[in-house]
């Protein structure tokens, strides 16, 4: 596992890829060119990165809390203990076939949300959000994984929103400039589904 460290002032921002199964074979495309930019770029606070947390492992949901009893779950919390990000993010991927059960209705939790081109948004699992306070910003992004090539540059527009605005409220306003539909939906779930947006 590999981590990397962007040192800055302030707010702490966690970015973290592959948690399950073999999609940090994805994640890692998207958050490796990501790391390459913030060699180059302007970012607010301090940046880490993690592209994938685990090479390959059996496939258990983050909703489950038999997840954060693995070696990857629990390697998860301690990286979270360790930097304590104000600011986090959570990479997954999906199969095609997948998409439905992802965006429908029929969840415990609320549906991902299509932000375009098959890319999904919600907040972070409920079990996980309870790890931060309600003042943090806590963002799952779910790749198409059969054309994370195609839409690579969105997420990392996502993810530089996430590395250069300081607070909650700030990515809240520019995600909403980029996707008003999406975040009201967000929202609008966020109160039916009684939960922290994001």
């Amino acid at each position: 596992m590999e981590i990397f460290e962007f040192k800055g002032n302030g707010t702490t921002k966690l970015f973290v890829g592959g948690l399950h199964g073999n999609e940090g074979k994805f994640t890692e495309i998207v958050l490796k060119d990501f790391v390459n930019l913030l060699r180059e770029d302007n970012y607010v606070g301090n940046v880490v990165v993690v592209p994938k947390l685990v090479e390959n492992s059996r496939y258990i949901s983050t909703l489950s809390e038999k997840y954060y009893e693995t070696i990857e779950g629990k390697t998860l919390i301690k990286i979270i203990e360790k930097y304590r990000p104000n600011v986090y993010f959570e990479l997954h991927t999906y199969k095609e076939e997948s998409y439905k059960k992802l965006t429908g209705n029929d969840r415990k939790v609320p549906p991902l949300i299509d932000i375009g081109n098959n890319i999904l948004i919600a907040s972070i699992s409920p079990i996980l959000r309870n790890k931060f306070d309600k003042e943090d910003f806590c963002m799952t992004v779910e790749i198409p994984s059969w054309k994370v090539h195609e839409v690579k540059d969105e997420i990392i527009k996502i993810l530089k929103i996430g590395s250069k605005y300081p607070t909650r409220d700030d990515i809240i306003k520019k995600l909403k400039e980029y996707y008003p539909e999406s975040i009201k939906m967000a929202k609008d779930f966020s109160k039916r589904y009684h939960l922290v947006l994001f």
